[in-house]
């Protein structure tokens, strides 16, 4: 059977972001003393956030930074990564911050105000998707930082600012080894900071991501009127971080615990509901509103009908009362776990820890200018003594401190716990508060129309509306453009992967230069441009343009036959053409004879004649058939193919009006239909066109 330690272990997949922050000290005692310098000025930033699932939380550091560097190589590899740099102090954490993504972000503002605040700090901070603050600023990014394998240790955070450690700062750095961290950190130490301070866009982007902290920690939040226990109300009211407990126990529920917390045995029902004004984020309102869920009717919670105008108070109410009763189970299977509340005796004037962290509390100003004793210092002081006790109070020495993930979960459900068990409900006065409660927040955002999606991807990617007449002209640009395995690269660009080479000179001068160096190894070659040119033209003329004369005599159809036949052995005695080149065109000789007998060629668009509409203008029975009555090289070899030729241009003569296929409305056309019968977002067509900056997703489908 599963323990509470398998169940509430992050898995590999999970969603989570890492930071270190370096100190400018090595002394055991001034890390400590720096430890709760940070901590205080981090709980002082940090004040009434909701954290979404694990919070923002610092440790000394007791792994190696090797062990960081190469996570993914062999034992072998690690060891051979140890060096004296494994000695630099610093501080730890990682935060699982699931489906919130704001939690994130947060974050990185926490530790840009920590890097201001200490200008001697420097800060690296990546997640499961590597440096995710250069995947953000992807669009401004210098030519030598085009993957991550490059940029990989070489982004951190110093005095406010974000910076990337370019090459030419660590020219002893092999591509093999790569950059280590300890390295990075002695290179931006070492170094002035306009060395490795990334460019304006770049600090721009971000900053713009991170948003206007801490105003925005309140936009972020949403207060809702609902029906609840009186003992949960007050648990909610004593410390109400925690709404996000039982709002992810019950997103994350399974028959199993819902089975055995269905009676509410612990906040009962029955006893009598009053109402009480929760606040949650955002996205834990949007989480437990979209899940349908009814209570067990034997828990006693009364029943309630959609059309009630108190149905959305006591659905919230039943999904908040049922995930807090989760983790009371939770709790229960494991009442060994430590808990937040051990040691209260602690945080007392006997205790040398707390003292020097309490004082750090009041130069941060976490007490915000109240007087001691007063009932708001009193609130703060009791949250930093929770803070102290769970975070702060064992850092030097058990194994909760090597694992601080598993002690966290383990004492937030100890935690509910003891507040369950310890906590005072005053019901008069919850009643008498619950009669002038304010009125819900509006939450018209949770529905979005699809202008205000096109607004925000507008804003978002800054895309232009759609225009279907420069689809072939995109098509046509996206052809030509220059491409290799790493894709697509605009003709023009600045950004050139042959312009990474350790070269001097400009990337085109780099890329001419590889070029060169590649026609070398292949020996002389000898082009006539001009020839070329001309063949190819006229290839393409006969081809592609209309024949206006189709009543004309046979005799003139063989003259432009023994022409084409010359431009042919003309372009063949150029590029010396092999046996499989003529069998090609052979094929494709006996494809046109094949297709001349269909009816394809009726599907195409053609252009109009004589200014009409395109709609009214007749097509040419078959794109083949054109190329029929100019039969290759390989035709004087087949004479079936001939007669079938001189038959299909009896055909052509019956004919009248005929215009040649535009090719671009047959394309568009074709792309269009492929997009109409394509199942989901993505497909052929739509990649194809998302490619040339048209995404035809937003166009509904008729």
């Amino acid at each position: 059977m599963a323990t509470l330690k398998d169940v509430l272990q992050p898995e590999k997949h999970d969603e989570w972001v890492r930071y270190f922050i370096f100190p400018s000290s090595s002394s055991s005692s001034d890390l400590q003393e720096q430890l709760f310098r940070l901590s205080a000025a981090c709980q002082t930033i940090i004040g009434d956030y909701i954290w979404h699932n694990e919070p923002f939380l610092l440790r000394r550091g007791l792994a190696p930074l090797s062990s960081f560097d190469d996570e993914d190589d062999t034992e072998g590899q690690q060891e051979k990564c140890h060096n004296g740099d494994d000695n630099l102090p610093y501080f730890y954490g990682m935060t699982h911050f699931g489906d919130n993504l704001e939690d994130e972000w947060f974050i990185v503002f926490i530790l840009r105000e920590l890097s201001k605040m200490f200008p001697e700090l420097v800060v690296k901070v990546d997640d499961n998707d590597g440096e995710f603050l250069l995947i953000e600023a992807a669009d401004h990014l210098p030519d030598w930082a085009e993957s991550d394998e490059c940029c990989k240790n070489r982004v951190y955070l110093r005095q406010g600012k974000v910076h990337l450690i370019p090459n030419e700062l660590t020219p002893n750095c092999t591509e093999d080894d790569g950059l280590k961290i300890a390295q990075a950190v002695h290179t931006i130490r070492q170094n002035p900071i306009s060395a490795s301070v990334a460019n304006e866009s770049i600090q721009k982007v971000i900053t713009n991501r991170i948003g206007n902290y801490p105003q925005k920690m309140e936009e972020n939040f949403y207060h809702v009127k609902i029906f609840l226990p009186p003992l949960l109300a007050t648990i909610l009211k004593e410390k109400p971080s925690l709404v996000s407990v039982g709002s992810l126990a019950f997103y994350l529920r399974d028959p199993i615990s819902l089975k055995a917390t269905r009676l509410m045995k612990t906040f009962k029902p029955g006893n009598g509901l009053v109402k009480s004004r929760v606040r949650f984020t955002k996205c834990l309102y949007a989480m437990l509103t979209k899940q349908d869920f009814r209570p067990d009717r034997r828990s006693g919670w009364p029943s309630q009908s959609p059309s009630s105008s108190e149905y959305k108070a006591h659905s919230l109410g039943a999904k908040l009362t049922t995930g807090f009763e989760i983790v009371l189970e939770q709790g229960r299977g494991n009442s060994s776990a430590p808990s937040s509340t051990n040691g209260v005796e602690t945080c007392d004037g006997d205790n040398f820890g707390w003292l020097r962290y309490e004082e750090a509390l009041k130069k941060t100003g976490y007490f915000r200018g109240y007087m001691e004793g007063s009932k708001p210092y009193q609130d703060l002081l009791s949250g930093a003594k929770d803070f102290y006790k769970t975070n702060l109070a064992n850092v030097d020495g058990n194994s909760s401190a090597s694992h601080p993930v598993f002690s966290w979960k383990e004492s937030v459900c100890q935690e509910v716990k003891h507040l369950a068990d310890t906590v005072k409900v005053d019901l008069d006065q919850l009643q008498s508060e619950s009669e002038t409660l304010p009125e819900d927040d509006d939450d018209s955002w949770l529905a979005i129309k699809p202008e205000d999606l096109e607004s925000l991807l507008q804003a978002k990617f800054n895309s232009g509306g759609l225009n279907p007449n420069d689809i072939p002209s995109k098509l046509k640009e996206f052809m030509k453009q220059i491409s290799d395995f790493s894709g697509v690269e605009p003709v023009g660009d600045s950004t050139s992967h042959l312009s990474n080479s350790s070269s001097s000179g400009s990337p085109r001068e780099n890329g001419a230069a590889a070029g060169d160096s590649q026609i070398d190894s292949f020996g002389e070659i000898d082009f006539r441009a001009d020839d070329f040119v001309s063949a190819m033209d006229k290839l393409l003329h006969d081809l592609g343009a209309p024949d206006k004369d189709w009543e004309a005599s046979d005799d003139s159809f063989g003259s432009d036959e023994d022409e084409y036949k010359a431009d042919l052995e003309s372009i063949s005695k150029m590029h010396q053409f092999s046996t499989e080149s003529r069998e090609f065109f052979g094929i494709m000789d006996q494809m046109d004879t094949e297709l001349a007998s269909t009816t394809i060629g009726q599907s195409f668009k053609s252009h109009p004649k004589n200014g009409a509409s395109p709609s009214s203008s007749k097509t040419v029975p078959s794109s083949s058939s054109t190329s029929s009555t100019t039969q290759g090289p390989s035709s004087s070899k087949s004479p079936k193919i001939a007669t079938a030729s001189v038959t299909e241009l009896d055909e052509f003569d019956q004919e009248e009006g005929l215009t040649p296929v535009n090719i671009d409305m047959n394309a568009l056309a074709n792309i269009l239909e492929s997009f109409q019968s394509q199942d989901g977002p993505s497909g052929p067509s739509a990649n194809l066109l998302r490619s040339v900056g048209f995404d035809m997703n937003r166009v509904k489908k008729k």
